[in-house]
């Protein structure tokens, strides 16, 4: 039998105590498991290719018997309940499955009109706080506890939160704040306490998973999601999808339509909602939050001085949208190039390829996506400079491209690779990043490695030695990501730690965050203690989201990059002033 929270008393209360929006993205699911009849819930995540996909608890839909039969009851959707497919996505110690709905225009559904802005705020719950579930109690749908149960404990991956009683039909199902916010994933009752999967841990996996996640916040205050440094601009995302950028706008890198460049976040000119936002040497592409892929500005340019952004050989000082028709769930812009993965975890790259850096067997540059040439399913992609390397959906890397200082990791340097080759060593990753020449990545257990080119330190080993294969960065640190610098020939590299803690390396420069320069061969702190949750490293400067949601950056400002409104240089993180 599927479990789930109960309520405080013996009964549950209808959807009026619940924001109707909210119920939209809050599905009931019905399963058979082995002959028995399960009843739980689920939440929409993202939509693409005419599908719809549902995140639950996996023991909803496995048990561990995969079930045969899984029917799933939309809100607003008249007429029976349409069915469902497991994709092969779960994680049974974490009790997270994720269900398919196929040919959903066919089934009378809009997935633009599903209110995905539902997102809450885990970390701003403390103890005591009051939070309600919402699912399928006993088969009655869009059902939730009646009283708001008190949190007792919040953590990375759990929320504990307080009841008496047993009621199956919650799992899968939403854990709301007081604003109608989903904050958690149902999983199981062990009374007196109750626990959910914390979304944000949710999110993460299923973008790891290649999946396009569409879940958004809407009452947080207007703060960036995702920030981007380029060659000497920068760009954010706020959390309602709008993008700004920053500094140079030579080649229209801002987006804004215009020639002048600005030393304030200024909107990009398109009323496109974005998920994710990169940038590179003189161009920027996005994703917006159904996975279609827009570019604007400059990969390279021609004899006659012509601009070419992906996917079209005119100057495109507005986003464009990319050749091909594809979605991606995830998405990365180099030097002269871009990459993106599709939910099926296949890779694609386009631009500049005279170094084999779009991994398609050969050097010819594509205005358009083409396949990288490869049967490996990938989680991610990471554009370089000449380079581009992707993370496996068993942890392993491979990389592409220009190998002259050994930035593929194949144990050797000094030849181009035009297809993927695995990365030297046995490691598996959680994440990786390729640079100029070089490149990063974490291991599962939070070790950072860097391997290629180390003149300038980049490396963090505490040498200038390059490397052909992984080599442990300096100082045991354990790390969330690490990001190397993508357009930089005398390059910083920047990571967070498991504390969220700053700490960057390399070409003794301002972009550091720290005025002590002496020994750049090994992490140091950035000045100022803060906390962040992304980074992303430029030219020269750095920029970052604080765990606030506020976006920081320091180092070189000749062209405005750090957005404060000024041109001058600083080592210590500045706030920019995104506009609400």
């Amino acid at each position: 039998m599927a479990i789930g929270v109960a309520p405080l008393n013996a009964q549950d209360a209808p959807p009026a105590n619940t924001s109707r929006e909210t119920e939209q993205i809050v599905v009931m699911i019905r399963s058979t498991i082995d002959g028995e009849q399960r009843v739980g819930a689920g939440i929409l995540f993202g939509s693409a290719n005419d599908r719809l996909y549902v995140v639950t608890a996996n023991h909803v839909v496995r048990d561990p018997t995969a079930a045969t039969d899984i029917r799933v009851e939309l809100r607003g959707l008249p007429g029976e309940p349409v069915p469902a497919t497991l994709t092969t996505r779960f994680d049974a110690k974490l009790d997270i499955a994720v269900l398919s709905i196929a040919g959903v225009r066919a089934k009378g559904i809009d997935a633009t009109q599903i209110p995905f802005d539902r997102l809450g705020d885990p970390a701003s719950l403390s103890r005591g706080d009051g939070v309600r579930a919402l699912g399928n109690p006993e088969g009655r749908p869009w059902r939730s506890t009646v009283a708001a149960a008190p949190i007792a404990s919040v953590s990375d991956s759990l929320l504990v939160f307080e009841t008496s009683q047993v009621v199956p039909g919650y799992s899968g199902g939403a854990l709301l704040d007081t604003r109608s916010q989903v904050v958690g994933l149902v999983l199981n009752v062990l009374p007196p306490e109750a626990t959910a999967r914390n979304i944000t841990q949710v999110v993460q996996l299923l973008r790891e998973w290649g999946f396009p996640v569409a879940l958004r916040g809407r009452f947080a205050r207007a703060e960036p999601e995702i920030v981007s440094a380029g060659e000497g601009f920068s760009c954010a995302l706020r959390r309602d999808g709008t993008a700004f950028c920053w500094g140079s706008n030579e080649h229209g890198e801002l987006g804004t339509g215009a020639r002048a460049a600005t030393t304030s976040p200024a909107p990009v000119s398109t009323s496109l909602k974005f998920a994710s936002v990169s940038t590179g040497s003189t161009f920027a592409c996005a994703l917006t939050i159904d996975g279609r892929p827009y570019c604007w500005g400059n990969a390279g340019a021609d004899d006659e001085d012509r601009v070419v952004v992906p996917g079209d050989r005119l100057q495109r000082r507005t986003p464009a949208a990319v050749a091909g028709n594809l979605t991606f769930a995830s998405l990365s812009v180099g030097g002269n190039h871009a990459c993106g993965v599709t939910t099926a975890g296949v890779a694609y790259c386009w631009g500049d390829n005279e170094y084999g850096q779009l991994g398609d067997g050969t050097t010819t540059a594509r205005e358009s996506p083409v396949r990288v040439a490869t049967d490996t399913r990938f989680r991610s992609v990471s554009a370089g400079q000449l380079h581009s390397c992707a993370l496996a959906t068993d942890g392993r890397a491979f990389c592409w491209g220009d190998n002259g200082w050994g930035a593929v990791g194949s144990g050797a340097a000094g030849s181009r690779h035009l297809r993927p080759v695995a990365v030297g060593g046995t490691l598996r990753f959680s994440m990786i990043s390729a640079g100029d020449l070089y490149s990063c990545g974490v291991t599962t257990l939070g070790a950072g490695y860097c391997w290629g080119y180390n003149e300038y330190n980049a490396l963090g080993d505490g040498t200038t030695t390059p490397a052909t294969e992984p080599r442990a960065v300096a100082g045991g640190h354990r790390f969330r990501r690490i990001v190397a610098a993508r357009t930089a020939a005398r390059p910083v590299t920047c990571g967070i730690t498991d504390q969220n803690a700053a700490l960057c390396w390399g070409w003794e420069s301002d972009a550091l965050g720290r005025p002590d320069t002496d020994d750049t061969s090994k992490p140091q702190p950035v000045m100022g203690a803060l906390r962040f949750r992304a980074l992303s490293v430029g030219l020269s400067h750095v920029c970052g989201v604080a765990s606030d949601g506020a976006v920081y950056c320091w180092g070189d400002n000749r062209y405005g990059q750090l957005g404060d409104g000024t041109a001058e240089t600083h080592f210590t993180p500045g706030v920019v002033p995104i506009p609400p």
